[in-house]
């Protein structure tokens, strides 16, 4: 399984984040979802360490 990225998102309709793990091959997974976008977004790099993922984690809409 290899991973291409993480990205967080917000889910429409309610104020969670979801991060969201993309692999090559099938598809991807739902990893966790977060009150807010920090809380989401630390996360989605602390899984990349933690699994030593070599893949960059992805905010949507991006930051200004």
């Amino acid at each position: 399984m290899k991973i291409t990225r993480i990205v967080v998102f917000p889910i429409p309709t309610t104020d969670r984040w979801i991060v969201y793990r993309v692999q090559k091959w099938p598809d991807g997974s739902v990893i966790s979802d977060w009150p807010d976008r920090e809380q989401a977004v630390n996360n989605a790099r602390e899984q990349g360490r933690h699994y030593h993922y070599d893949c960059p984690v992805v905010t949507y809409p991006e930051e200004d």
